[in-house]
């Protein structure tokens, strides 16, 4: 493999500490990383910048600082325009920093530069808790590559979906676009059934009217960030799985920042007609399976909910306008999940919804998921 960052071809030195045993060195680190490395982990003041196609961007302290708990060392930086120094490690005659490439062909000069201090760095309240996340989420992530609890927590699953199956999941990459009373119950389903990695897209804080149906909303989450809330509960429930989230409201003109060839599956989950239609014509630009839920909002029996292809549902007004827009840019299969429900109270300006049918919505999406990435029907 051709790394990216600056150092890699000398960066042969090994862990320093125990509990890291298990990484090789600091090309094994960055590739684990770039699986970890998250909007959360990134500098708030580049977090609007931030995206999976530069995926080191706003991550240098921590990262610096975390690659010295392992390998030792020290950590220099590179004086920025501004005043802020980009971190990179030097062990023994070893040079190598982990996050260079979110500077492109720019070549930042590894010598004479001043040492930093973490106890400098990290009376920054925010950046310590950036360095704890980025190390909790690696060890999770190591304990999660060793340990055989996943065994004994997926044993019932695997009865059903067989070994190849469990692996199968373990083994995929979803993409989920929302979070709130279908997505949240998405993400749940597919977390418990073993999904190896997911990137959760969402731009909305928890607020009370969340509560009655949106599994992340309580009183005390009320005002946090629905993206952060989630990865908090995946990592509760199986730590090993590799999270990345992006608190993004998504339109056509940012879509690209999402690789959609990166992952098995695309999950729609969100209320905007402009933002759906730009996620699954990426999707299917890129020929990656992909699920979009429609309106779930004013009804009462989840018994009515149904797969199908867009332009087989019914009663659905969103169904309706989705048909009619994917139609115009020449998209003729999408597999959605809808309701054969009339709506209640269709003409209110603010949609009415239980704790019952979106939740319904979101299992069965998940279902449909997990049957098509283990061919298990």
């Amino acid at each position: 493999m051709s790394y990216k960052f600056y150092g890699w071809e000398t960066a042969n030195i090994k862990p320093v500490d125990d509990v890291y045993k298990d990484i090789k060195d600091p090309r094994d680190l960055y590739d684990r990383l770039c699986n970890i490395w998250c909007e959360y982990s990134c500098a708030p003041r580049l977090r609007g910048e931030w995206s999976r196609s530069n995926i080191t961007l706003g991550q240098c302290s921590v990262t610096a600082f975390l690659a010295q708990d392992i390998f030792g060392g020290e950590v220099y930086g590179v004086r920025r325009p501004g005043g802020n120094y980009h971190c990179y490690n030097v062990v023994g005659d070893v040079v190598f920093d982990l996050t260079s490439e979110q500077f492109g062909d720019e070549r930042l000069s590894y010598s004479n530069n001043p040492r930093q201090s973490r106890e400098e760095h990290f009376s920054k309240e925010e950046k310590r808790f950036r360095y704890i996340f980025l190390k909790e989420q690696l060890l999770a992530h190591l304990e999660g590559s060793v340990s055989q609890v996943d065994e004994h927590r997926l044993e019932r699953t695997e009865r059903l979906l067989g070994a190849a199956g469990v692996e199968r999941l373990k083994n995929s990459h979803i993409a989920l676009f929302g979070l709130g009373g279908v997505g949240g119950y998405v993400c749940e389903a597919l977390v418990r059934s073993g999904i190896g990695q997911i990137d959760l897209i969402d731009h909305d804080l928890v607020t009370p009217s969340n509560i009655n149906r949106q599994i992340i909303a309580t009183e005390k989450t009320i005002g946090r960030r629905k993206t952060d809330l989630m990865c908090e509960r995946i990592h509760d429930i199986a730590p090993a799985v590799r999270v990345n989230t992006f608190f993004k409201f998504v339109l056509p003109e940012n879509i690209s920042d999402f690789r959609m060839s990166d992952y098995d599956y695309v999950i729609d989950a969100i209320d905007t007609v402009s933002a759906k239609l730009a996620i699954i014509e990426a999707a299917k630009r890129e020929g990656v399976n992909i699920i979009s839920s429609m309106g779930t909002g004013n009804k009462l029996h989840p018994e009515l909910l149904r797969i199908s292809d867009i332009y087989k549902t019914r009663v659905c007004p969103l169904a309706r306008v989705m048909r009619r827009e994917l139609k115009k840019r020449g998209v003729d299969s999408l597999k959605v999940l809808y309701s054969e429900e009339e709506p209640i109270n269709p003409s209110d300006e603010v949609i009415g919804s239980v704790s019952f049918v979106p939740p319904a919505a979101g299992l069965m999406l998940a279902a449909e998921v997990v049957r098509d990435l283990t061919g298990c029907m």
